[in-house]
């Protein structure tokens, strides 16, 4: 099997290639497993970068499998430090227009059609059925992607009130479209480090959050390369 992992930083993704003894020198690395190859891009932090860095690579290589993987923030305090989480849908977070008072979402915008391809009411679903445990055993969420995290009350409140998700992320919702407009198999996989909070770093967890991660990453490829 051939398996492009898609990870924003270097950091959220070195514990994971320690763990195959493999070094990344540069944004793109691949390296044999059993009877997988594993692909690994470092798409740069954003929707932009994601969209734009996925598509060079996927213009000249084919692949089984797509996993995203990184850090978040939840909305949701009932998920603890650390939780990884299964992402099954996705959406834009602050694509829309900015009233004096509010916020309307792309989706309640005249010009935009919400139910046009890859869109359901203007969300992004992953409808793939895994027949992975390391998968099935994670908890599924909701995520919200955004250009500018989220760190004032005010924001927060609009996120929950439009969105209604569990998660916060940068990247999501381009991986999400890249992969439901080429038709390749896709999973996200996210772990908690922080809650969606007015900004306080102090209270992040972003060790943990990465070796809960690095450890389900591993599970998932041994997994796929039996």
């Amino acid at each position: 099997m051939k398996i492009l992992i898609v990870v924003a930083t270097l950091a959220e993704i070195k514990s994971f290639l320690a763990a195959f003894n493999q070094n990344m020198t540069t944004d793109f690395h691949k390296f044999s497993y059993k009877n997988s190859e594993i692909n690994i891009l470092v798409a740069g932090v954003g929707m932009l970068h994601t969209c734009f860095n996925m598509y060079r690579i996927l213009a000249h290589q084919k692949y089984d499998l797509l996993l995203n993987v990184g850090i978040a923030g939840t909305f949701n305090e009932s998920f603890p430090m650390g939780e990884v989480l299964q992402i099954f849908s996705e959406q834009i977070g602050d694509l829309g227009a900015e009233t004096p008072n509010d916020f309307i979402p792309i989706r309640e915008m005249p010009f935009f059609d919400a139910d046009k391809f890859p869109y359901k009411n203007g969300v992004l679903y992953n409808k793939n059925i895994t027949h992975l445990k390391s998968i099935q055993s994670l908890k599924k969420a909701s995520s919200i992607s955004v250009n500018k995290v989220s760190g004032s009350r005010a924001t927060i409140d609009q996120q929950i009130k439009y969105f209604e998700a569990d998660i916060e992320n940068m990247e999501g919702a381009a991986f999400f479209y890249v992969c439901l407009m080429l038709n390749i198999p896709f999973y996200e996989i996210r772990a908690i480090s922080n809650v969606v909070e007015v900004r306080n770093k102090n209270n992040w967890d972003i060790s943990l959050a990465i070796k809960k991660l690095t450890l389900t990453l591993v599970e998932i490829v041994e997994e796929i390369s039996i």
